[in-house]
């Protein structure tokens, strides 16, 4: 009798044993569940949040232009705006050495320039944007309500284009002046100088002057000062016309001429340019000698004046001297050809390496999505792999409880 209770006792210890085994198993697969439901959503945001991102990306050429976006900056060329209050109207000025540029931030409510008339001081206006959804005025021309204009702003850029003084021009044809001289003391290959090192050097020449201008400006300056040059030059080489000098602002304006061309600037250029094919002859019927009566500007010692290079044919001295000129014309035509070769390569070149930096952000950005998706596949296989090496223990665990059960029936 004492052998049987003995028994039951133990099948209840058994039944109970096996009760916990079920409740813990039973928790196990719960815990493995919830786990399985957490990863999951966790790859599913990570792939949600790359395929945002590469959807996003998507419309920009490059990834700096997406976050320029983003960040509502406009006109990358000029300092960003700082931030100002809703009632204040603040000016930050950047002030390079030819153009400064003023930008306003105010409400879209206060806006108080008119980008197609206001000229702010004969200055142009660069840029307008507006950032928020409602402009200041709508399409009849007639104002929002206070209530939708309160929040938006409008940003106005004006770049004002201050004028070259005359001394600092002056410089720049001094500087030219130097290098053209200094480039006909050369011979052979060391006349050959790239553009880009020529500029390089009279922006040295410049700062050590006192006036602050990059290669570029001071080659856009030269190129236009060139330009009216070459206008007061045909202007007064022509028959029957008063001296540029003579004229009013009204007449200059009217002839397409420069308004200002002061006689020392065209002394300077006389004394070096002049003998350059680029100046375009006068017809011999218009430039025979005594026909206009007009008093061209001295030429500085050293260099042929204008009737000695238009009439060499008749004056016996500069007949003897044209070899020598021809030469020396010679020369200037070689150099102008390799300026505009140099020119032409450095154009080309800059545009090659444009083009190899674009190629090469895209070739960044299309290596940084396959990573990402890459990565994202990685972490699927791993979960993948996790969730079977948690049933495998799970069975295993089932399996050692039922080899249990059955030990104890036994």
């Amino acid at each position: 009798m004492g052998t049987v209770v003995l028994k039951i006792r133990d099948r209840t210890n058994l039944r109970d044993r096996n009760v916990w085994l079920w409740r813990s198993f039973d928790k196990l697969s719960a815990f493995v569940s919830h786990l399985k439901t957490i990863l999951s959503l966790i790859v599913a945001l990570t792939l949600f949040q790359g395929d945002r991102a590469r959807k996003t990306l998507e419309g920009f050429e490059h990834e700096e232009d997406f976050w320029c976006s983003r960040q509502q900056r406009f006109n990358l060329e000029f300092a960003r705006v700082r931030p100002t209050t809703q009632h204040n109207i603040s000016w930050n000025v950047i002030d390079p050495p030819t153009e400064f540029c003023l930008q306003a931030k105010f409400p879209a409510g206060r806006f108080p320039l008119n980008p197609e008339e206001d000229n702010f001081d004969q200055g142009r206006v660069h840029h307008a944007a507006q950032f928020g959804a409602v402009p200041p005025t709508d399409g009849a021309g007639g104002s929002q309500p206070a209530n939708r204009r309160r929040h938006s702003t409008c940003i106005v850029t004006k770049v004002i284009h201050k004028q070259w003084e005359s001394s600092q021009v002056e410089a720049l044809l001094e500087c030219k002046k130097a290098e053209a001289e200094e480039l006909e003391s050369l011979v052979g290959r060391e006349q050959i100088i790239s553009a880009e090192m020529k500029w390089k050097r009279i922006h040295a020449a410049m700062l050590s002057k006192g006036v602050q201008a990059d290669p570029s400006q001071l080659r856009n300056k030269w190129e236009s000062t060139l330009g009216s040059y070459k206008k007061v030059k045909d202007w007064n080489i022509r028959s029957g016309v008063e001296p540029y000098a003579s004229l009013s602002r009204a007449d200059r304006k009217a002839n397409n001429l420069p308004l200002e061309f002061p006689d020392r600037w065209f002394e300077i250029l006389e004394s070096f340019y002049a003998g350059r094919p680029s100046i375009t002859p006068p017809c011999m019927a218009e430039s025979m000698p005594g026909s206009s009566g007009l008093d061209l500007p001295a030429s500085s010692p050293g260099a042929p004046a204008e009737d000695d290079r238009y009439y060499s044919s008749t004056d016996p001295t500069v007949r003897s001297n044209s070899g020598k000129l021809r030469k020396k014309n010679a020369s200037k035509s070689a150099n102008a050809i390799v300026d505009c070769l140099d020119r032409f390569t450095n154009s080309m070149s800059e545009a090659e390496t444009k083009r190899q930096d674009r190629q090469a952000k895209r070739d960044e950005f299309e290596e940084r999505r396959l990573q990402l998706m890459e990565d994202s596949d990685c972490r699927r296989v791993e979960f993948m792999q996790k969730q079977h090496s948690d049933m495998v223990e799970v069975f295993h665990s089932m399996a050692g409880a039922f080899v249990m059960m059955a030990t104890h029936d036994r």
